[in-house]
């Protein structure tokens, strides 16, 4: 049986978070399942160069409905 990975969280997806979630994706036993950061380019951003889609994102709930109505 294969070991389950560890889901982990990028919390603050400023400019030291792509040497974390890089780290993170060199360890095969790793997935990224989950971004959070008050301002959407940044999780975006982040998104489009490391994580593949189906991935949770997180906006503070002041934008849900800026973010959320679109989708």
């Amino acid at each position: 049986m294969a070991p389950k990975k560890i889901r982990a969280g990028i919390v603050g997806c400023g400019k030291i978070s792509h040497f974390h979630i890089h780290n993170i994706f060199e360890n095969k036993q790793t997935a990224v399942v989950g971004l959070c950061d008050p301002y959407q380019p940044s999780i975006e951003k982040l998104a489009e160069a490391f994580v593949a889609a189906g991935t949770w994102r997180q906006t503070p709930s002041s934008r849900h409905q800026q973010y959320g109505i679109p989708s």
